[in-house]
């Protein structure tokens, strides 16, 4: 049934520094720490629950942690997928190697809107890959995609066609997509993202 079928949880994390500076109450770290959190209780909820995380930012968007890119990875700390304290410090690391990657980034014109669009194609792709019979071996449930956008941005409205094309192509192939917005006014953009895909918006 639906019920028994494992989730990949696909999280957007919206990083760009300017959006966190205008947020009251919290700050990046707190809201990352409780990311982690909630990854460990979404891993509770089915033994073979996944989770990818993409990361966004006004100069670039990455694709930074797959349970296919740890298993691979010579230097990650466990292999196993179900150690979530493993998967928390990897993930942590990840998140302030990237922070301090796009903290050196110097550029004659400043740019203030994460590649949002760009995270969203990211995330599409990686959907639909899951989604293939050859992404799982014979004896591993069949996953259902969702994604899960956690952003203090609101404005994205520049990137208008891409982002339809990608809310259009979720809206497809039935791929919720929830968001979290962590701002004192909300993104048309994605509760426009939630609400043709029947995904949870929240404004914090």
């Amino acid at each position: 049934t639906s019920q028994d079928q494992p989730t990949v949880l696909v999280t957007i994390f919206d990083m760009n520094p300017d959006g966190w500076a205008a947020v009251q109450d919290t700050d990046i770290e707190t809201v990352a720490e409780n990311m982690l959190a909630f990854f460990r209780a979404f891993h509770l909820l089915h033994a073979n629950n996944k989770v990818a995380v993409i990361v966004t930012h006004p100069h670039t968007a990455r694709l930074l942690y797959t349970p296919q890119m740890r298993s691979n990875n010579p230097n990650s700390t466990t292999k196993d997928s179900l150690d979530m304290d493993a998967i928390d410090f990897d993930l942590h690391k990840l998140l302030v190697e990237f922070s301090k990657e796009m903290a050196g980034i110097t550029s004659e014109t400043k740019k203030t809107t994460s590649l949002m669009s760009s995270a969203l194609a990211i995330a599409a792709c990686y959907c639909n890959r899951m989604t293939l019979p050859e992404s799982s071996g014979p004896t591993t449930p069949k996953v259902q995609p969702r994604v899960l956008v956690i952003s203090p941005s609101v404005d994205f409205s520049g990137q208008y066609v891409s982002l339809m094309n990608c809310f259009f192509s979720f809206e497809k192939n039935g791929i919720l997509v929830d968001a979290l917005v962590l701002a004192d006014q909300d993104s048309p953009m994605l509760q426009r993202a939630c609400d043709l895909t029947s995904g949870a918006y929240l404004r914090f």
